[in-house]
């Protein structure tokens, strides 16, 4: 168990989507990669829909950063404010890197498949025991 800071000197954070059930019903998994004296904390959020709610939801699971790099998501400028740089590029690399990993070891998020979660809680433990091991 590592302990979680309270605050951060910087995060980047990103969103991907998922299925569960079907092809119709989707899940978004918001991803953010803080970092703090060099060490990193990996945090994630499930959601059934992506809104400016359920971005501050995903806020309030994570530590405040004095800097959020993130692409140009409607909601983070909303919910970071001044704090949010939108970009692409190298400061989103490693939580697009943390997407691609998601993608590559949980067989029920990959895009071209037909292995869908059972439900939205087996697909948020999935996801809990995976970040628990990378």
């Amino acid at each position: 168990y590592q302990e979680q800071p309270v605050m951060l000197d910087e995060m980047s954070v990103d969103e991907v989507y998922t299925f569960y059930i079907n092809k119709k019903t989707k899940a978004y998994i918001w991803t953010c990669i803080g970092k703090l004296n060099g060490e990193s904390y990996r945090y994630f959020h499930l959601t059934k829909r992506k809104t400016k709610q359920d971005a501050l939801a995903f806020q309030a699971r994570i530590p405040d950063a004095n800097v959020v790099y993130s692409d140009k998501n409607f909601a983070y400028e909303a919910v970071f404010g001044e704090k949010n740089i939108a970009q692409k590029g190298a400061k989103t690399n490693l939580v697009e890197s943390l997407n691609s990993q998601l993608r590559q070891y949980c067989s029920k998020i990959r895009r071209k498949t037909k292995s869908y979660a059972k439900n939205f809680i087996h697909l948020r433990n999935h996801l809990a025991f995976l970040f628990l091991s990378l």
